[in-house]
């Protein structure tokens, strides 16, 4: 199974030590409020708890959030819609990634799970139980292109806000490009609002 871990706080060195680990996909710092992302591969779920309370703070990491990437099984909504497609591979180098993180409306979490998979420039998605509904992986070969992806996926049906973090270069300064989005209904027609900000940042203490 794929997790990710949202770091929110963490001792210098982190993110070198997850990245020299062979369960971590990737390892890297983010804009916004939290300061990394973490994708991991486990077993299970006793694997992602026993990783969770060990590698991970172990590593360095203080304060973290996980989301661990599901499809509809037993457990989910009884809802007739067909099977998810498996993402679609990033674009080849250069390109920048993001995380989504997306509040949704009541109940509709597992339907927007699933109708992501067909949003050009999404290539992950997982659920969560907390402060958002439900993560996406986005990559973009530009900040236009990654605002148009953002701007997909708050006209998704029940989206109803959304908050981007860049992934960053663990090493060095970066341009940090952040993105808020808000989907707003309005008369019965959708009105997205898309703000972009660009500053440039040096990623500290990871």
């Amino acid at each position: 199974m794929i997790a990710y871990v949202l770091i929110r706080r963490a001792n210098a060195g982190f993110i070198p030590n997850m990245q020299a680990r062979s369960d971590v996909d990737y390892a890297s710092a983010t804009t916004g409020p939290f300061a990394g992302l973490v994708k991991v591969r486990v077993g299970s779920g006793q694997a992602l708890q026993a990783f969770l309370s060990g590698p991970l703070v172990a590593g360095g990491a203080l304060d973290y959030e996980s989301a661990v990437a599901v499809r509809l099984g037993p457990y989910a909504p009884k809802i007739k819609i067909p099977p998810p497609q498996p993402p679609p591979p990033p674009p080849s180098p250069p390109y920048i990634e993001a995380a989504v993180l997306i509040r949704t409306e009541p109940g509709r979490a597992f339907v927007v799970l699933h109708d992501l998979d067909s949003v050009p420039g999404v290539c992950g998605t997982a659920t969560v139980a907390g402060s958002f509904d439900v993560l996406a992986i986005a990559y973009a070969t530009s900040a236009d292109s990654l605002t148009h992806v953002i701007g997909t996926i708050n006209a998704v049906d029940g989206v109803a806000s959304t908050q981007t973090l860049l992934l960053l270069d663990a090493d060095g300064a970066d341009l940090a490009f952040a993105v808020a989005g808000e989907a707003i209904t309005d008369d019965g027609s959708t009105v997205i609002e898309v703000e972009a900000e660009t500053e440039v940042i040096e990623a500290e203490g990871l």
